[in-house]
């Protein structure tokens, strides 16, 4: 019984394992990982520990116990000197809330960072599976051209006196066979290697990526529109001026000494005389020879520095932003004015019917297939390039959103394999 039921549980784990990687198409895949992935786990732990470095700044000096004990003898007398003090440590200047202050702002920024490189691996493990996805494509279509290559070859090598010009077509095939056998081991290594990535993200120990293109114009508008909420890498520019401005407070409130006070008891015994006494005790540091005067100006110094440094990255990042927008918007444009897979192959077969029956040329044969190849690796080019665009924006802007909206569009908006 124990044996059925385990087996069952197997059954039924492998199941729900295969059922996770089967992914239909690039959108699933994302929303995936985006739930959650190994990266994003170890982040989440990074997280936490930023958040933790508050905690320690909010942390308070603790009391501090002076126990001290005399014993003498004076012209005979036995002499006990017992002294206990308890001081507590005032921290003057505000030093603890400037503490957290500063704190708060560090740990926003590496917070910040952090999310920023879950959403580079969420969309860089979605663009290697969509890279994946199109190998497949491509190299169904080296394959084929290699097939093509190859009849034709055989066709030509079974005659006898060949004309000048068959030769040379044989030469050229056969060259072109050659290089396209090579373009296929690298395009299948590529695919090879990038499948152990993926492997590593899912968990999944076999899939078989599907290609769907996905719906890049239907951003444009809000990509023009961004909102002014910022919470990407000008976020950080910004974060990182207010973060020395802190530094500087901290170092002002250094220049304060603090104080410790507390009760003081004495028990003293001389011979049979026994003395009690009581007071208070201060400690402070007299500010005799600096104020931290040298850490005031390192601070303002380095601030006045961060302060140039963010700004001439605030307007190149935006600048940057402008720019990407300019091309996304371009590449949006001619990737719309190009064939769609499913009319490339059809007009593909219709071309390979041409070929079969030999009424079209030898060169013409090698370049049809050449150009066929080439589109296919244009397209997928600029496809790729629009989502490492629209990456590069979310990263300066920090709007997740855009990416949240690409990948929940319904795949019947989407372009036509």
């Amino acid at each position: 019984m124990f044996l059925f039921l385990l087996g069952i549980s197997l059954l039924s784990e492998t199941a729900y394992s295969q059922g996770n990687c089967d992914f239909k198409s690039i959108n699933e895949f994302y929303n995936k990982l985006n739930a959650s992935n190994p990266i994003q786990e170890q982040i989440k732990k990074r997280v936490s520990e930023v958040e933790s470095s508050i905690d320690l700044a909010k942390q308070r000096p603790n009391p501090v116990i002076d126990t001290e004990y005399l014993k003498g003898n004076q012209f005979g007398i036995d002499i006990n000197n017992i002294q206990v003090k308890a001081q507590h440590i005032y921290e003057f200047g505000s030093k603890r809330n400037k503490r957290i202050e500063e704190a708060q702002l560090s740990a926003s920024i590496e917070k910040r960072l952090l999310n920023l490189k879950g959403v580079e691996t969420t969309v860089g493990y979605a663009l290697k599976y969509q890279r994946v996805a199109q190998l497949t494509i491509v190299i169904d279509a080296v394959k084929e051209a290699i097939s093509t290559f190859e009849k034709v070859i055989g066709k030509l090598s079974s005659r006898t006196g060949l004309t000048p010009e068959e030769r040379v077509s044989l030469l050229t095939l056969r060259l072109a066979s050659s290089d396209y056998k090579a373009k296929l081991n690298d395009l299948e290594n590529e695919k090879t290697l990038l499948g152990g990535e993926l492997t590593f993200i899912t968990g999944c120990e076999t899939f078989n990526p599907q290609y769907s293109s996905l719906p890049y114009g239907q951003l444009l508008p809000p990509l023009k529109n961004l909102s002014s909420t910022e919470s990407g890498l000008v976020s950080v520019e910004n974060l990182k001026i207010k973060q020395s401005e802190a530094d500087l407070a901290v170092q002002k409130s250094l220049g304060y000494s603090n104080i410790a006070i507390g009760p003081v008891v004495e028990y003293q015994t001389q011979g049979n005389d026994k003395f009690l006494s009581a007071g208070i005790a201060v400690t402070f540091d007299l500010p005799l020879f600096h104020t931290n005067d040298a850490g005031k100006l390192n601070a303002a110094r380095r601030m006045a520095a961060q302060k140039i440094e963010s700004t001439n990255s605030i307007r190149n990042l935006n600048l940057k932003k402008a720019m990407l927008i300019q091309k996304y918007e371009r590449s949006v444009k001619v990737l719309s004015q190009m064939t769609t897979l499913e009319r490339l192959n059809k007009q593909h077969s219709e071309v390979e019917r041409l070929f079969a029956r030999g009424i079209v040329s030898i060169p013409m044969t090698i370049e049809s297939h050449r150009q066929h190849i080439d589109f296919l690796e244009s397209r997928f080019e600029t496809e790729n390039d629009l989502l490492v665009s629209l990456e590069e924006v979310v990263f300066i802007r920090g709007e997740t959103q855009l990416l949240e909206d690409l990948f929940n569009i319904t795949t019947k908006n989407q372009g036509s394999r």
